[in-house]
């Protein structure tokens, strides 16, 4: 908070953290600037102080849709890139663009706009077309590689088809009780990397 004090601008936790002469480890200082309420993203990679009462940045997919709704439901391609890169300097082209392909936006005639209800989703292959995942009777069961990052609790992506056969469709999340604890199935409309299981 001091080192934002002194430098009146935003900026990244590589920064801060060297300002501080080392004392504080990066991967703490991010963790707290992502759970303290006086930080706040200001773009990509930089933070600032909520008090200073900028725009909070809502990542790419937020920003997108905001300026889409803000122009009234349609916006041209070329006109929302050059906005998100001269707002945000620090987020690249190629992140705009695939962002565009996800569920969350539909692009025609180099216009895009906001994926609505009516809109249908694409085809989601069969459940046996998924590795790893067996249906016995009214059970799924899925088999996962067991990695360093499973054994720490870290969640993972899954099939598309496993998603659906468990109830949480593109927008969606369904939460299912085990003896470790809530496990939770999601499918975001804005990722890139489809439906995941959480830690």
């Amino acid at each position: 908070e001091a080192v934002l004090h002194v430098r009146g601008e935003p900026a990244t936790p590589e920064v801060i953290t060297e300002a501080t002469g080392g004392e504080v480890l990066l991967g703490r200082l991010q963790e707290a600037l992502s759970a303290d309420a006086r930080f706040m993203r200001t773009s990509r990679r930089q933070w600032g102080l909520r008090l200073w009462g900028r725009d909070e940045y809502g990542g790419i997919s937020g920003e997108m849709a905001a300026r889409i709704d803000a122009a009234g439901g349609w916006m041209r391609i070329a006109d929302l890139i050059g906005d998100l890169l001269a707002a945000f300097p620090d987020v690249a082209e190629g992140s705009i663009r695939t962002t565009m392909q996800t569920l969350a936006f539909i692009t025609k005639d180099g216009m895009i706009r906001r994926r609505t209800v009516s809109d249908p989703l694409p085809p989601v292959p069969a459940l046996n077309a998924a590795r790893g995942v067996f249906r016995l009777g009214s059970e799924i069961r899925y088999a996962m590689p067991v990695t360093p990052d499973v054994l720490r609790g870290s969640g993972s992506q899954v099939h598309q088809a496993l998603s659906m056969a468990l109830g949480a469709s593109p927008g969606g999340e369904r939460s299912f009780t085990s003896a470790a604890g809530d496990i939770t199935v999601a499918w975001r409309l804005s990722t890139t990397n489809g439906p995941y299981i959480g830690s």
